[in-house]
Formats: C-alpha cells, structure tokens, sequence
C-alpha cells in the first residue's frame, strides 16, 4: 500500500485500527495522524468516510490530472517548442508561461 495510493478507504481503515487499539500518533510515508485522546470515533467517523474523504479523493485525482496536464506541457515546450508557442500564440494554454 503506497502512500500516494491510498484510497479513503484505506484511510477509513488505519483510522478505524488505530482507534480500536488506542494509538495516539501514526506515521506512514506522507500520512500523519495525531489522535487526541479517547475520541468517540465511531458515531463521527461513518460521516467522515462516506463523504469528505470522496471529496479529497476527487480533489487529490484532479491535481493528479493538473501535475500530469503540466508535465506534459513541460515536455511539449522541450521536445516540440514551435507548437508549444502557436498554442500558446492562439489562447489555448491557460496560465502558460512563455
């Protein structure tokens, strides 16, 4: 399980396991969780799984797509730089920069 790979349900998971046996602060790759104290988790975390993790998942898709988008502009201005800057000449890249 790679830490640019999880899924809100793996999150879902470490939470639900560190609730369970009481850990306080987990560590993993990128992902740190700080629990404070004994914390009701089960009436609060259904909640936070079905919803707010779709919606960070969906954002964290979308800036995957937005790095792929930039990567492949940044080829483009090495590999084909006329076209690069006819693209941007007519509008059709946003934010480029020239």
């Amino acid at each position: 399980m790679s830490t640019t790979n999880l899924t809100s349900k793996d999150i879902c998971a470490i939470i639900d396991a560190c609730g369970k046996s009481g850990v306080l602060e987990f560590k993993y790759g990128r992902l740190s969780l700080k629990f404070a104290g004994f914390v009701q988790y089960e009436e609060t975390l259904p909640n936070i799984c079905a919803t707010d993790m779709d919606v960070i998942n969906d954002i964290s898709d979308r800036k995957d797509d937005i790095n792929e988008s930039q990567e492949n502009l940044e080829e483009m201005l090495l590999t084909d730089p006329e076209k690069y800057e006819e693209l941007v000449s007519r509008g059709e890249l946003e934010h480029a920069e020239s």
